[in-house]
């Protein structure tokens, strides 16, 4: 805990070779005017020659991190990051201050590989929406509710072998339309953009912001039919068209 009734949240970083939070693990750096800065396995885009990064990260289904404002100031800082891969099923909250200004910015990401079936809120009552960014070597938009059920064995939450089958990074349909409420959305892949032609429609939650598709490579839409209800709908692909 790094929080504060007065002014911005603190900093916490949490760093090594793997960093896991399991059980009912809480990182908060909350603050009544303004979020602070929680690092879990590394910073933005592991691109932070200063901050470890970590070869594995993971977020248990009841692990939460808090980079919330209270009356006023921006929701805070939260990078969940790996140079392989990211375990993220749990919750992340940087909101906007309740009277002023904006929701955080955050990204669950790992380099390789990123396995997302968790919750994200950066919205803000009476301000622009933060940013949530996904960002691995390739994704999946897989069909159905769940990629895991986020109860892989703790004393080992690092073992691929526990891993369901199929795209080594995903994100399913239910948790990719659940996650745009009240954020702009960026699923950004080094390489490609998968959507498993077994989608039939991605139709995001109201309050949706913006969203965004970036490849290196290509993206491959299928025939998903795909509705923000209202936000603006990028794609914006590489080699490969």
């Amino acid at each position: 805990s790094a929080t504060s009734r007065e002014a911005n949240g603190g900093v916490v970083k949490l760093l090594g070779e793997q960093v896991g939070l399991t059980g009912e693990a809480v990182v908060d750096v909350s603050g009544s005017s303004g979020g602070g800065e929680a690092l879990i396995g590394g910073d933005f885009q592991g691109k932070n020659p200063d901050i470890q990064n970590a070869t594995d990260s993971y977020v248990g289904a009841q692990a939460s991190i808090s980079a919330d404002a209270g009356d006023s100031g921006d929701g805070g800082k939260v990078i969940v990051w790996a140079d392989q891969t990211t375990r993220y099923f749990g919750h992340i909250s940087a909101t906007g201050g309740a009277r002023s200004c904006d929701g955080g910015d955050v990204e669950v990401s790992g380099k390789q590989n990123l396995l997302f079936d968790g919750t994200v809120d950066a919205s803000a009552a009476n301000g622009a929406r933060g940013t949530l960014l996904l960002d691995p070597e390739n994704l999946e938009i897989t069909a159905g509710s769940t990629v895991g059920d986020g109860t892989v064995d703790t004393d080992n939450p690092f073992d691929d072998a526990q891993d369901p089958g199929g795209a080594d990074s995903y994100v399913t349909e239910d948790t990719l339309e659940a996650l745009g409420a009240a954020l702009d959305l960026v699923l950004s892949a080094n390489d490609d953009i998968l959507f498993d032609a077994a989608i039939v429609s991605l139709d995001f939650a109201a309050d949706t912001g913006s969203v965004t598709f970036t490849a290196g490579g290509s993206i491959d839409v299928d025939s998903v039919a795909i509705t923000t209800q209202g936000g603006d709908l990028t794609f914006n692909a590489g080699t490969g068209g």
